[in-house]
């Protein structure tokens, strides 16, 4: 049994240990833009989420770490718009990184020079990957993104500008219009659950313009069939598990799987 005494000392030892690492910090993270510029690799991310959530709330060393996670996003980005497919390992990685430090530290996605809004778009456009971890990944950090964003002006305006295509992208994935592969419609459960309780207007809005649009997500799915399901998921505010049925039973009918021996094959969930 670990007494206080000793978990008093095991703090105290973490401390001292921080303290001896504080002076080396701008030296590190020099060193790991220098390695991550060099040669991209996920690994750095890693490390630097590491060092980020060691030091990220220090006042001695707010903007450097700032500083540094704004060059890593910008490095990322360029990679990503050279050649998103690519890049799928990568965009995993920094989309997990990027969705933890928007949890436990969503001050550095107030900071000025952090291009949140490339963040955002290049996230939508990896929704559009066959890859189910980067998806996740991807759709995990878009769900973050507009959980916080009513409580951060910047953030809140990016989801006001880009929420009808990003709800296009949604929709295009749920009924595979670009070979979007089944295993990652799931996932948009997500997305749309955190729009329907965040951005309920904006939500029924822009759900409204693509109905409207004729064969779209597919031509396999009808008028009466498209405000069905648009009925049933603007109502599922609480409940993720059946949102995602909702969304599975339509996806199968926009791919023309419904009674087939293939659409009936589950997919196994992640709950």
């Amino acid at each position: 049994m670990i007494t206080e005494s000793v978990c008093e000392c095991i703090k105290k030892s973490v401390i001292t240990l921080l303290n001896e690492i504080k002076p080396l910090v701008s030296d590190i993270v020099e060193l790991l833009m220098h390695l991550y510029s060099a040669n991209h690799q996920s690994s750095i991310l890693e490390i630097s989420k590491q060092l980020i959530t060691l030091f990220g709330k220090d006042p001695d060393l707010d903007v450097n770490l700032k500083n540094f996670y704004v060059q890593l996003c910008n490095h990322t980005l360029a990679l990503c718009e050279e050649n998103l497919r690519q890049q799928t390992n990568l965009i995993e990685q920094f989309y997990l990184i990027s969705t933890y430090i928007l949890k436990k530290m969503n001050s550095f996605y107030q900071y000025n020079l952090l291009d949140v809004a490339s963040m955002f778009r290049c996230a939508m456009s990896s929704l559009n990957l066959h890859e189910k971890p980067t998806v996740k990944a991807v759709a995990t950090f878009i769900s973050e993104f507009i959980n916080n964003s009513r409580e951060i002006e910047g953030m809140n305006k990016i989801v006001n500008e880009e929420v009808e295509n990003l709800v296009g992208q949604v929709l295009i994935v749920i009924g595979g219009t670009r070979d979007s592969p089944r295993s990652v419609v799931e996932f948009m459960a997500d997305i749309l659950m955190s729009l329907n309780q965040k951005y309920f207007d904006n939500l029924c809005r822009c759900i409204n313009i693509y109905i409207q649009k004729d064969n779209f997500p597919t031509s396999r799915v009808q008028r009466d069939q498209k405000e069905h399901f648009i009925r049933l998921i603007l109502k599922e505010r609480k409940n993720k598990r059946k949102l995602r049925e909702i969304i599975n039973e339509f996806s199968l009918t926009c791919r023309g799987l419904i009674g087939t021996e293939y659409g009936n094959q589950p997919i196994k969930l992640p709950f």
